[in-house]
Order: structure tokens, then C-alpha cells, then sequence
């Protein structure tokens, strides 16, 4: 498995050798971090998501998740995360890493592929947690048609949450409670993150607004 994801190489037959890839998780506490997080935690948790599923039918209780069921825990992900200092600074560590730069770009991915022969057809980004393949495709090739299914995954089985979409999160916040009343969500331009925005409205303190 390793030498198929070219973490090590064979040379030759009977030797095994590193390669940069085994060199950085070796050297780099941050990939090490990255690595352990995935094997440790989101794979596991993958694998048990259709137990999950199954097991808690249209639940979206935070503790129980593919997550719960790969690890025998009962707390929600980030519940029992806060007991575990080495998983709080590994999370940590990991997040660093997303944000440090260039090492997941996807800009040689857009350019060294004819996508021109796409033009009528789907393309879906597997794992792409934040979404930049299809967003570079939209704006550079001309690719019909493009989704992205990566966060979803991961939400649904760590921590059994979903994507949504405006009417969604209108019927969430009347579910939580009917004093919320959406306003409305903004994108932010060159950013990964939008702006939800719900007025709280409630007799004894009017004019309260939560965003």
C-alpha cells in the first residue's frame, strides 16, 4: 500500500528505499501531524459511516457518527478532543499546515489537463474538503458542470453534520427556535467562508440581533 501511494519505492526487486514523501513525513512534524490525524481519526471514521447511518437513522446527534462507532467513544468529536492534549495540538497542527501555503495548489492540476473535452460533461471532486478544484474550474475552463464532494463526507461522519443551502439553514434555526428569523448569507469574496446573519426576536429584549 505504501509503495503504491509512492510513499516508498523499489528500486529493485527485494529492496525498499524512501522517498520525498516518507522523507517529509519523517522530517516534518507538521505532515506527521497530518498523517496521523487522517489514519487515526477521518479514515476510520469513513469507514464506519454507513454503519452509522444505519444504526441512527435521520439522526444529527454530534456523538453519533462514523467516528464514534471506529473509536467505541461516546463524546462528540470535538468534545472528546478537549480531554486528549495530543489531539488538540495535532488538530492544531494540521489546520497550521492547510494554511501554510502553497502545498496543496491545484493550479498545475487546471493547467496540465485538456478540460476542454469535459465541456458537456460532470465533473465531481472527490475529498476536496475546501472546494478549489471545482472553483478554479469554474472560473478558468469551460467545464459545464462541476461538484464538490469532499466536506460532506467528512462532516457527515465525524461529527454528523451537512452541508445546506438557504432554505436549510432558514428551517434550522426555526427548529432550534422560532425567535430566529434568517436574514440572509452572504458570500465573501476571495474567501472559503460565508457570513450568516439571524435576528433574535424575542419580547423581552427587542432589537437584539446575533449574527
Amino acid at each position: 500500500m505504501a509503495k503504491t501511494h509512492r510513499i516508498f519505492q523499489e528500486p529493485r526487486d527485494g529492496i525498499v528505499a524512501h522517498t520525498s514523501i516518507s522523507k517529509a513525513i519523517a522530517t516534518i512534524p507538521l505532515v506527521e501531524s497530518w498523517l496521523g490525524l487522517v489514519t487515526d481519526e477521518i479514515w476510520p471514521a469513513f469507514t464506519r459511516m454507513v454503519d452509522a447511518i444505519e444504526e441512527w437513522s435521520d439522526s444529527q446527534e454530534p456523538n453519533e457518527t462514523g467516528y464514534n462507532l471506529a473509536t467505541n467513544q461516546f463524546d462528540a468529536y470535538f468534545e472528546g478532543m478537549k480531554k486528549s492534549t495530543h489531539r488538540e495540538k495535532r488538530f492544531a497542527d494540521v489546520i497550521t499546515f492547510f494554511h501554510a501555503g502553497g502545498k496543496w495548489e491545484r493550479a498545475e492540476l487546471i493547467e496540465h489537463y485538456n478540460w476542454e473535452i469535459m465541456s458537456e460533461g460532470l465533473v465531481v471532486e472527490l475529498g476536496g474538503m475546501a472546494n478549489e478544484v471545482c472553483l478554479f474550474l469554474g472560473i478558468s475552463t469551460p467545464v459545464a458542470n462541476s461538484i464538490n464532494r469532499g466536506s460532506d463526507f467528512t462532516m457527515k461522519s465525524c461529527l454528523n453534520g451537512r452541508e445546506r443551502d438557504a432554505d436549510e439553514w432558514d428551517q434550522l434555526f426555526e427548529k432550534a427556535d422560532s425567535r430566529f428569523k434568517l436574514q440572509g448569507i452572504a458570500a465573501v469574496p476571495n474567501s472559503r467562508f460565508s457570513v450568516i446573519e439571524a435576528i433574535w426576536e424575542d419580547g423581552s429584549a427587542p432589537g437584539l440581533r446575533r449574527t
